[in-house]
């Protein structure tokens, strides 16, 4: 699959927090066929590594890839790529694109989710150097889906 997602069908999905499993995570819910690419990339058991990862790219606006997965910026494109507007997210399978808007909400949520749980639990990682620059990160997301 390769094409824009509707706004509609990112700000559906919901972020949610199991605490069911070792360790506790964060998931994404509800996602359709045509949003899996943000499924699997979010939804993973190392998700303080994404997190660390990916959280200066998506407030700077420069894209992150790991293992062949991630997300891009029109910034991004070298000379000779084939030009889109807003977020591109992709698998080794598919890419589709989001708008920025959709983007900064989604990962606004995400985020949010994250920060808060992981505080309320008192979860090691919050002691982690660079998790006051996430929090940060994450409130500045949040100020620019206003």
């Amino acid at each position: 699959m390769n094409g824009q997602i509707d706004d509609a069908v990112i700000d559906a999905l919901t972020v949610e927090w199991d605490d069911q499993n070792s360790p506790p995570k964060p998931y994404i819910a509800n996602v359709p066929p045509e949003a899996r690419v943000i499924r699997d990339f979010l939804n993973t058991p190392f998700w303080g590594n994404r997190i660390r990862f990916i959280f200066s790219g998506v407030l700077e606006r420069s894209g992150r890839i790991s293992d062949e997965s991630g997300f891009l910026f029109p910034e991004d494109l070298e000379p000779g790529d084939e030009p889109f507007d807003g977020v591109q997210m992709f698998d080794p399978l598919d890419t589709i694109t989001l708008s920025d808007g959709a983007f900064d909400r989604l990962m606004s949520r995400y985020f949010r989710v994250v920060l808060d749980r992981a505080e309320s639990l008192n979860l090691p990682i919050t002691q982690e150097p660079w998790w006051g620059a996430f929090a940060d990160a994450t409130v500045q997301i949040e100020q620019r889906t206003n």
